[in-house]
């Protein structure tokens, strides 16, 4: 369970392809003739979906899960902290400074959605989550931020205060609305699904 506190890098991997498997094969395609009439027309579609799949089938193959399922606009950054027993409150007082100014910084394309502290499970861990404008908006901040001195003198000061540290990067799901930046002492329920494989959109539909 987790509680709001008064008082958050990416790798890319890039995938080749020989010119061999990237050049396209020969296909049949009933459409490239007119067809004679609309029922002629119609049949043709019918025989081609059967031969090749829909239209819409194919147009999602080329398409990863986080590009269906997803709503696109933004990407989000979960921050864990774990934080020295010893240091609690000295690590509240630091990032209570210093991420409302990292985050209002206009020349950062991001928000501070959240914080919390949780209740239920690790002690003395801290929950912080970043929305980047898209991954181009993440690119740009971290390369802004890697030059500021007020954030290295952030990073400085927080390093000693932690055991260990870890984040991963989240897409919104298309089926959620989204919930915008609100300050509460409410307690909140992280929840985490590993789901089968291939069972994703199945999930979405159930949900």
């Amino acid at each position: 369970m987790l509680s709001r506190v008064s008082k958050s890098y990416l790798t890319t991997r890039t995938l080749y392809t020989t010119a061999r498997l990237a050049r396209p094969f020969p296909t049949l395609s009933l459409k490239e003739q007119e067809p004679a009439s609309p029922k002629q027309g119609r049949a043709n579609e019918i025989i081609e979906a059967v031969l090749y799949g829909s239209k819409k089938t194919r147009e999602e193959e080329n398409q990863t899960h986080s590009k269906v399922l997803a709503r696109g606009k933004y990407v989000h950054e979960l921050q864990i902290h774990n934080v020295k027993p010893d240091k609690v409150n000295e690590y509240t007082e630091l990032v209570s400074k210093y991420m409302p100014l990292i985050a209002n910084d206009p020349a950062n394309n991001l928000h501070l959605c959240g914080s919390w502290s949780v209740e239920i499970g690790e002690q003395d861990t801290f929950v912080h989550i970043w929305e980047y404008k898209g991954y181009p908006g993440h690119k740009h901040t971290m390369e802004r931020l890697s030059k500021d001195e007020a954030y290295s003198e952030f990073m400085n000061r927080l390093r000693p205060l932690l055991i260990s540290r870890q984040n991963n990067m989240m897409l919104e799901f298309s089926f959620w609305m989204t919930s915008p930046p609100k300050v509460t002492n409410n307690i909140y329920e992280l929840r985490k699904y590993t789901l089968k494989p291939g069972r994703l959109l199945e999930w979405e539909m159930y949900w």
